[in-house]
């Protein structure tokens, strides 16, 4: 999927390292994961390759 353009995007600011549940809410829809996904993509123990399946599973890709 390497420079495909999709339709997932997302902006986190950099100024804060404790995220809140609104926050992790609104990921969650901008990058189409559930919280659980979210939590695993956020801890480094999801592969770009695991995501682009979650996405594909999921039709948007």
């Amino acid at each position: 999927m390497a420079g495909e353009k999709t339709l997932v995007r997302t902006f986190v600011s950099h100024g804060t390292k404790d995220y809140g549940d609104a926050l992790l809410l609104k990921l969650t829809k901008q990058l189409k994961l559930t919280k659980k996904e979210l939590l695993r993509f956020i801890d480094g123990e999801m592969t770009q390759e695991e995501y682009e399946e979650i996405l594909k599973a999921k039709g948007i890709l």
